[in-house]
């Protein structure tokens, strides 16, 4: 990102005062394309306000303490994940890892029924398989409810007015997950790939929209060899939400694709090019991470 702006003054202007909600960077369970450091500074370079690191097996509070003394002008977002490595639905666990920082717990990611289904075997994500798969985490019991441990979690995210994100569950565990939720009044919850095979059909995300979930977007299953999204596809999608609901992230970090603050500069251009609204854009990666986040 030096020399001739490959980008229009528009997609600079609009990334400052960004935020970009899921990035995952080094030192993590898997190969990355960046660092903690290198995200952080390649983010204040183009003015970004914050970004919220992901970790699939373990809490990145402790590094964003580190970041957030080094970078003030960055507000770096710790979170964790719900994972065998943390005891699974553990509230304990979630109790501790706020108290050092984070401000949102993802629901299991790989560990899910719902993603080694559609995924165990997919190419672009071979990187994420080490060693036997891992039993899937369950929400629900046999009869369809949430299981008490699930729902233990829920209610310290309530308590400690943390973000919910939904991680890989299925459309059923979604719905499930978001009306338990909202039923003991969890405020700030959102669906992560919201463009991918992982997420509800889109008559379900307009509804989880009316239910004030966020539904999170990203350009890189657009990007050749990860999707066959198209990027008029992308910007469809986003309309039939509307933006008010929607979060646009990377999920950068992958050695495949470009590095984080590069991915969110090529999601502003290409949006803008399929007529998404400068203002609507703003929306999506300033006023409404800032409600999740702060």
């Amino acid at each position: 990102m030096t020399g001739a702006k490959p980008y229009s003054d528009l997609t600079y202007e609009l990334i400052r005062g960004a935020y970009d909600t899921h990035i995952h960077a080094a030192p993590d369970g898997y190969e990355r394309c960046v660092n903690y450091q290198e995200a952080a500074e390649e983010a204040l370079a183009l003015g970004m306000r914050g970004l919220v690191f992901k970790d699939h097996h373990f809490p990145t509070a402790h590094i964003c303490w580190l970041l957030n003394r080094v970078y003030p002008q960055l507000h770096c977002i710790g979170s964790l994940t719900i994972s065998h490595s943390c005891g699974g639905f553990n509230a304990e666990a979630v109790l501790r890892a706020a108290a050092i920082g984070i401000r949102i717990v993802w629901f299991p990611t790989l560990e899910t029924a719902h993603f080694q289904a559609l995924f165990g075997q997919t190419d672009y994500l071979a990187h994420l398989r080490t060693g036997a798969a891992p039993l899937p985490l369950a929400v629900l019991d046999q009869q369809g409810r949430i299981l008490p441990e699930v729902m233990a979690v829920l209610e310290t995210i309530r308590q400690l007015d943390l973000a919910l994100g939904l991680g890989h569950l299925s459309p059923k565990e979604t719905a499930a997950v978001v009306r338990a939720a909202r039923g003991i009044g969890v405020e700030k919850i959102k669906l992560s790939h919201a463009q991918s095979r992982l997420a509800p059909p889109p008559e379900q995300q307009q509804e989880l929209a009316r239910q004030g979930v966020y539904l999170c977007y990203t350009f890189l299953n657009c990007l050749p060899g990860l999707g066959n999204l198209q990027p008029q596809e992308l910007a469809d999608l986003i309309r039939k939400v509307g933006p008010e609901r929607v979060v646009l992230n990377t999920d950068a970090g992958q050695t495949t694709a470009p590095r984080p603050a590069e991915l969110m500069l090529m999601t502003i251009e290409a949006l803008l090019g399929c007529g998404i609204q400068a203002t609507d854009i703003a929306t999506m990666i300033r006023t409404n991470p800032a409600a999740l986040f702060g």
